[in-house]
């Protein structure tokens, strides 16, 4: 079968045009894709500890500190101690991030909204739940690079 033809292949194929148009949104306000994901995120709830962030995210803690210390050169978060655990670290939308995140939402929610046009409901909800099955299937394999294959007869 040619490489083209390969369900992998296909959905690889299209994350990355789909990641080139995300890209290019942000890129015109100077942020990565991972640094807009944490303002999206305080967006919908300022003051998340990082700790949220990471799961929400789905990331690791040494990731998306860097991702905070980037934002926080860029003035658009700050970090504040909680005020009942001090070891708890809130991560807060500086009013510089309040003003420009309305109008990159604006861009990303319609890209989305685009992307959802080409579907009906019935195939959102059916896509949806694929992507769901084809996400579990390769977070269960315990090795991504053979996931199964047979085993070489070499």
């Amino acid at each position: 079968m040619p490489p083209y033809k390969y369900l992998g292949f296909q959905v690889a194929k299209t994350q990355k045009a789909l990641q080139r148009l995300i890209t290019a949104i942000v890129r015109d306000y100077g942020l990565t894709v991972p640094q807009f994901g944490v303002l999206a995120a305080l967006s919908r709830q300022d003051g998340l500890p990082a700790r949220d962030l990471v799961d929400r995210l789905i990331t690791d803690s040494s990731t998306i500190m860097t991702i905070i210390d980037h934002l926080e050169e860029k003035g658009l978060v700050q970090r504040k101690p909680s005020r009942r655990d001090r070891r708890l670290i809130h991560i807060h939308l500086t009013p510089q991030a309040r003003e420009v995140m309305p109008l990159l939402l604006a861009r990303t929610d319609a890209l989305d909204h685009s992307l959802k046009s080409l579907l009906t409901r019935e195939e959102l909800d059916s896509f949806a739940s694929v992507l769901a099955r084809l996400h579990d299937f390769a977070v269960s394999q315990p090795d991504p690079a053979g996931a199964g294959l047979p085993e070489s007869k070499e």
